[in-house]
């Protein structure tokens, strides 16, 4: 089997870069994928501008044939689905506010072309048990590797720590 990632970040500090980097680790031996992020297809390096430019510079790329499943980790790339191949959409935060908050009343149709096109995905999963819930999507937890949160050094009494959007004291 054959699968195309598609998300903007591989690795780094990015929640949806990591949960790639990993899916790619853990499932590398069983399955074929292939990497579409900034690194392999490049994007315009200009303030609000990033996302689509990567997006359109991966519309003029061609899915290759021997793709099965085309799995984009972020609703924006939804454009990217075909009929000739399985498509699988993986939510890791809300578009809309963050489309809201970044164009303002310019984000209007860009948001109702998305909708339009998530709706082409055979199947759409969140690391969201709330968006799951709301959306009748599938929740996957974001994937992070137990191991490592033994590695965190404890914070000192009264500290506040952010750990992959939780905070706790």
């Amino acid at each position: 089997m054959k699968v195309l990632l598609v998300n903007s970040t591989f690795g780094g500090v990015s929640g949806s870069g990591q949960h790639v980097k990993m899916i790619v680790e853990e499932l590398g031996g069983k399955v074929d994928f292939e990497l579409w992020n900034v690194n392999s297809i490049g994007y315009l390096n200009f303030p609000k501008l990033r996302s689509i430019s990567f997006y359109m510079l991966c519309k003029l790329k061609n899915v290759p044939k021997d793709v099965d499943i085309v799995h984009v980790h972020n609703p924006k790339f939804s454009g990217l689905f075909q009929d000739s191949f399985k498509n699988m959409l993986t939510i890791h935060g809300d578009y809309k506010v963050e489309l809201l908050k970044e164009y303002g009343y310019l984000a209007k149709p860009i948001i109702a072309y998305i909708n339009s096109q998530i709706r082409r995905a055979d199947l759409i999963t969140t690391v969201s048990p709330l968006w799951a819930k709301l959306n009748d999507w599938l929740w996957v937890p974001n994937m992070i590797k137990l191991s490592e949160v033994t590695k965190i050094e404890p914070y000192p009494d009264g500290a506040i720590c952010f750990l992959w959007g939780a905070m706790t004291r």
